[in-house]
């Protein structure tokens, strides 16, 4: 593995449960229920990949996960390189039509995120807790420890 080598990123050695058309975005579902949800490769955070994930992607969580049951989702914004202010909006509602569900949703920060950015992903985050969703910023190992300990 080498610095800047999006596979020494990879939450699992495994391949994904999914991805995303353009590979940018894996999908590994988890035990417990849940989901880590992972920038393969330095992209941007276009409007494209988050209806894809509030799309198609959700809709393939729900069937592996349909219910009522508690739910884990981990977001790793480490390569995500800039975004497109238009899709903050779309992953929050797809976050928030979860709210009942999740458990406890963690975000990791991309890593070349800017002050004002890390600003932006507060107030998000202070919104999604408005909405009673659980959310905290952490880096992935311990995002990955947590997970394991909930097993």
């Amino acid at each position: 593995m080498t610095e800047g080598d999006p596979s020494s990123r990879a939450a699992f050695a495994k391949p994904p449960h999914l991805s995303d058309p353009s590979r940018s975005v894996a999908v590994w579902f988890t035990d417990p229920p849940g989901a880590v949800i992972q920038f393969a490769r330095r992209a941007p955070g276009s409007v494209a990949l988050a209806e894809w994930g509030a799309g198609p992607a959700l809709e393939r969580f729900l069937e592996r996960f349909p219910g009522e049951g508690p739910v884990v989702f981990v977001l790793d914004l480490g390569l995500m390189v800039g975004r497109d202010p238009v899709a903050r909006p779309i992953v929050t509602a797809a976050v928030r039509s979860l709210k009942s569900r999740i458990a406890r949703a963690v975000l990791v920060p991309p890593e070349e995120a800017s002050a004002a950015y890390l600003a932006s992903l507060q107030a998000s985050i202070s919104l999604l807790r408005v909405f009673g969703v659980p959310v905290s910023i952490e880096t992935l190992p311990e995002a990955l420890r947590s997970l394991e300990a909930a097993a």
